[in-house]
């Protein structure tokens, strides 16, 4: 078992990293000194709710994997015409502190992600209701958006197939919606093998030829994402090879 360091100071990550450093980056030209490299081994907690993206003005607490020491990590980021002005400060906190913002932290991304699934459920029947076109748009943007949140949205896959059969076999349909569903789809079946072999077993019940071009590049990821289990732990399920194309679907 690996010794445990006791503090900061005795630390292979953190004993690199100062107790206050900031990056400072104008229209792609670094201003600073980087950040320490041991600073991209800190974890984020409760990822991926939150994250350290500094794409935008964002905030995380991180941890170190090793021994506990927490820091603030905060990025202000704004957009001028000759580029974008980032800074990136991170701030070692003293344990109590960072142990109440982690409790603070992950009680937060409970609560969105209970919130979530209660707007979702009061929906009720109608959630992506092919039946209120600008329903679905708003309820599959909740659903991204959820998932890039890290929420389990599994129990909106059934719903969200149905729709994008019933959209992309529309002509006149074909748009963001149908796009949105399909990505929407094929993120979930790349989570992990079993996601991607629970999509195939749905659209083996509500597919009926002829098959949209979407639906046909959703199965093909799907089975895809299921035979990836084959080379490490093959079972009755990956022994199923599903190939669709535009005429029929074959098993073998």
């Amino acid at each position: 078992m690996p010794n445990i360091p006791r503090n900061w100071r005795s630390c292979e990550i953190c004993k690199t990293i100062p107790g206050r450093v900031n990056e400072l980056i104008k229209g792609g030209d670094l201003q600073t000194l980087p950040l320490p490299e041991a600073v991209s081994q800190l974890l984020v907690v409760a990822t991926p709710f939150y994250n350290a993206d500094s794409d935008t003005s964002n905030w995380c607490l991180r941890k170190c994997p090793r021994c506990g020491t927490f820091y603030s990590w905060g990025c202000s980021y704004e957009w001028f015409f000759n580029g974008a002005e980032y800074e990136i400060q991170l701030t070692r906190l003293p344990r109590r502190e960072g142990r109440r913002l982690e409790r603070w932290c992950l009680a937060a991304a409970a609560a969105a992600e209970k919130k979530f699934h209660d707007d979702a459920m009061a929906r009720g029947a109608a959630f992506l209701s092919h039946d209120d076109r600008v329903a679905a748009k708003r309820d599959v943007s909740t659903l991204l958006q959820g998932q890039r949140q890290g929420f389990d949205i599994s129990f909106a896959v059934a719903a969200a197939l149905e729709a994008l059969v019933a959209y992309a076999g529309k002509p006149h349909h074909r748009d963001s919606l149908v796009f949105d569903l399909k990505w929407f789809l094929e993120i979930y079946a790349k989570k992990n093998p079993r996601n991607a072999g629970l999509l195939l077993d749905l659209l083996r019940g509500v597919v009926a030829a002829p098959f949209p071009a979407e639906v046909v590049e959703l199965t093909r990821t799907c089975s895809k994402g299921q035979h990836a289990q084959q080379a490490f732990a093959p079972d009755a399920t990956s022994k199923v090879f599903v190939e669709v194309d535009c005429a029929t679907f074959r098993e073998s």
